[in-house]
């Protein structure tokens, strides 16, 4: 019986190894042709790189003000405040940004763009460095983006604050705001090309905004519920950026160097007190338009830095009181500080008592010390301003008491018009393309293996939303060429043979069958289907073995731009001087980088006329392998892939069909 028992034993285990070896068979059949149907299938797709290594932060304050610093400080103010900062990489949990006088603002986590303007914060007791979230803020507007969805913009209404707003309510007698703030911001994930002649960060912040007498009935409100005709108000030149008494605005965005990639700009404007008398086209202002712009391509050209309200003139030429024609826009009188002070301003060394600055030239930064208390800025020294980096501050008075007796101890310290920018731009600039996509219709081709290419400019409706423009003669070339060869001596080789482009325009190869070129296409416009481009190659009977590059480059010019397609219109009008609030205007003492006419989005600011708006895509692959062609009779399956499933899928029934038999299988 123990014998019977034992040859049952080794019967069934026997018999368990073989339905054991036929299952592996099986796993090893279908994970084969499962290999074989995901490679046949699955295109080579090319993708485009975010943008990296751009960062900035941009401050100014029409006034400060803080007494007895200890540390803490017993009492601080901020008056009509701006803040805008940038991060490509996204802002650090917990990360606090902190300007020259100890104040700090923590962007939202993830994020990369932040903006924060207001009328009036006040801190009482704060550690220093301090954050805007342990301060008493009255009417602070804050904004963050990318949203999680297009356009990607956390727009400029819903982050509109005053404490007191009659918003139209005595139209057309008076009007009036008092301690505003506002900001909005914008940022795609994906690709920073959309985002060409759009505001990137906006903050803004006033004390008072008045207006009387409204002449205009239809609309007599503009987006921000101010009258869009008084003949008096507290308003700068309609024709210049919005200012208003005791006003700070800071914004930023990208400037085109034509090549593909981006340098970023960033302006800080400030006033005092604008008096605009609409009837006689005059402007009164005390104090004027304060400015700091900066310009940085990453390139050797194009870069720029200015402070004062003259973009041609380094010097600080800060006025004091200003007669201006609105109608021409010309100055008919001024008087500035270098007037009685001198092109150098008035300076007194620091000293233990009081350490007094008017008029100062734009200078070197002064961090804050690791305790936390403020270094003494040198009126003497140099802001930096090249290709990559600006770092700057200025004050237009700045007036310190007891900062040196006792360190960290300070009495007071008062800064008028305090401005304070730092921006970082990667060496060739950023990359800024447009978005093109190209796919293979296989990964792998074989010898003399027919073959075609996809190309998409731009990669989807969606990937564009927020551009304000056209795109204008659209030229498309293609250019292959040899990544790998696994034997250099006998590289992979393959040939354009023809294309066909929107509109099944053919494309032209090169007599080499190396490239092809498309003629113009376009316009395209945002949110239309993207420009399709097809190109058909083959393998050459005499190629080798190895990886294939091929370059998809699109140049393009933008057409029919205007601040009214941005979806930070709004913002636009409010920078331009459009009294809509959603147009394009003339930006005073700046070139306008909004789309108007052709200039500043795609206006060379090199000088002449429009550059190039340039998207390139490189895939690579397919990969080139000597194969035979399965050689079977006709089976009405004409391609490739499924011959080798249906070949694969018999050899796989007769594996089964003959263990069946054998009872390897059971019944």
């Amino acid at each position: 019986m123990e014998a019977v028992r034992d040859e049952m034993e080794d019967a069934m285990m026997q018999k368990g190894n073989g339905v054991r070896r036929a299952g592996a068979l099986v796993i090893s059949v279908a994970t084969l042709l499962g290999a074989l149907a995901l490679g046949a299938s699955t295109p080579a797709l090319a993708v485009a790189q975010p943008a990296t290594g751009l960062s900035a932060f941009i401050n100014g304050t029409e006034l400060h003000v803080h007494a007895l610093q200890i540390p803490p400080k017993i009492a601080d103010a901020d008056e009509a405040f701006s803040v805008s900062a940038i991060d490509s990489s996204g802002f650090v949990k917990d990360k606090k940004l902190v300007n020259e006088v100890n104040e700090g603002i923590i962007p939202t986590a993830g994020k990369n763009v932040f903006a924060r303007g207001g009328g009036v914060e006040v801190g009482l007791g704060e550690n220093v460095p301090n954050d805007a979230a342990d301060r008493i803020a009255l009417t602070t507007a804050q904004s963050s983006a990318p949203t999680a969805a297009p356009p990607y913009t956390n727009g400029l209404l819903p982050n509109v604050q005053n404490t007191i707003d009659l918003a139209g309510a005595l139209d057309p007698l008076v009007n009036a705001s008092v301690l505003g703030g506002r900001a909005a911001t914008l940022w795609n994930p994906n690709y920073l090309f959309p985002t060409l002649g759009n505001p990137l960060t906006y903050a803004y912040g006033q004390a008072a905004d008045a207006q009387a007498l409204n002449l205009a009935s239809n609309p007599s409100l503009d987006a921000l519920g101010r009258f869009v005709s008084p003949v008096l108000s507290t308003n700068s030149d309609p024709n210049g950026p919005d200012r208003s008494v005791a006003s700070a605005q800071s914004f930023s965005y990208l400037v085109n160097n034509g090549d593909g990639t981006c340098g970023l700009a960033a302006e800080v404007h400030m006033s005092i007190a604008p008096v605009n008398i609409a009837a006689g086209n005059l402007l009164i202002e005390v104090g004027g338009d304060w400015l700091m712009k900066a310009v940085a391509t990453g390139k050797s050209t194009g870069n720029s830095f200015t402070y004062g309200p003259d973009p041609a003139a380094n010097a600080p030429n800060t006025p004091l009181i200003r007669v201006v024609d609105t109608s021409t826009g010309d100055v008919l009188g001024q008087l500035t500080t270098q007037d009685l002070l001198g092109n150098e301003g008035l300076s007194l060394p620091a000293n233990p008592l009081i350490d007094l600055s008017i008029g100062e030239h734009a200078r070197k930064i002064a961090p804050p010390k690791a305790d936390g208390s403020e270094t003494d800025p040198d009126p003497s020294s140099a802001a930096t301003h090249n290709s990559t980096l600006v770092s700057a501050a200025a004050d237009v008075v700045r007036l310190r008491l007891l900062s040196g007796v006792a360190a960290p101890f300070q009495a007071a310290d008062l800064r008028l018009g305090h401005f304070e920018m730092k921006m970082n731009v990667p060496t060739g600039g950023v990359n800024c393309e447009i978005p093109v996509s190209k796919t293979a219709s296989v990964p792998v081709a074989n010898n003399a293996q027919p073959m075609t290419f996809m190309v998409k400019v731009p990669t989807s409706p969606l990937a564009v939303a927020p551009f304000p423009c056209d795109l204008s003669g659209v030229v498309v070339t293609d250019v292959m060429t040899v990544e790998h060869a696994d034997t250099p001596a006998k590289p992979p080789k393959m040939k354009i043979v023809g294309g066909t482009g929107p509109k099944g325009v053919a494309g032209t190869p090169a007599a080499d069958g190396q490239s092809i070129a498309f003629p113009a296409a376009g316009p395209w416009t945002p949110g239309g289907p993207s420009l399709v481009y097809t190109i058909r190659a083959i393998v050459t009977p005499d190629s080798g073995t190895g990886i294939m590059k091929d370059t998809a480059t699109a140049t393009a010019t933008a057409a029919n731009c205007s601040g009214k397609k941005s979806v930070l219109g709004p913002v636009i009008g409010l920078i331009t001087g459009d009294a809509t609030g959603v147009g394009n205007g003339k930006v005073t003492g700046s070139v306008n980088f909004f789309g108007g006419n052709n200039t500043g989005l795609t206006g060379n600011i090199r000088g002449g006329g429009p550059v190039k708006l340039i998207g390139k895509n490189t895939l690579s692959g397919p990969k080139v392998a000597r194969v035979e062609a399965l050689k079977l009779p006709p089976t009405g399956l004409n391609d490739g892939p499924r011959l080798v499933f249906a070949f694969a899928a018999l050899i796989l029934a007769g594996v089964f069909m003959r263990l069946r038999r054998r009872g390897m299988l059971g019944a």
